[in-house]
């Protein structure tokens, strides 16, 4: 797969040696698909390892160094609920700790 001069510029990572095998799947993001999913995700995206980590913290939170993994749905939903976007890491945690306080009936 061989790409034009101006799809080469486009493409954040490319190297014809690694191209996917039959039956492989394969994502190209253009520097403009990275610059949205650091928007969204709140980080500076400039590779694949800051991309999958990024993922990976969007997606989870530790608790007294427990990583409690949400579905992506359920993230989804909860978002939905949270009013002022900015705030998301605090009303996370607002949220988790009075859930836990109502559990433990405290």
């Amino acid at each position: 797969m061989e790409l034009s001069k101006e799809q080469a510029k486009r493409v954040v990572y490319y190297k014809p040696d690694q191209e996917p095998q039959p039956g492989e799947r394969c994502i190209t993001l253009t520097q403009s698909d990275l610059h949205e999913l650091g928007r969204i995700l709140h980080k500076n995206i400039l590779s694949k390892s800051q991309l999958i980590t990024a993922v990976e913290d969007a997606a989870s939170m530790s608790v007294e160094d427990v990583i409690v993994s949400l579905e992506p749905r359920l993230l989804t939903r909860l978002r939905s609920r949270c009013i002022r976007k900015e705030d998301w890491d605090e009303w996370l945690a607002a949220v988790v700790i009075k859930q836990l306080h109502d559990f433990a009936g405290y």
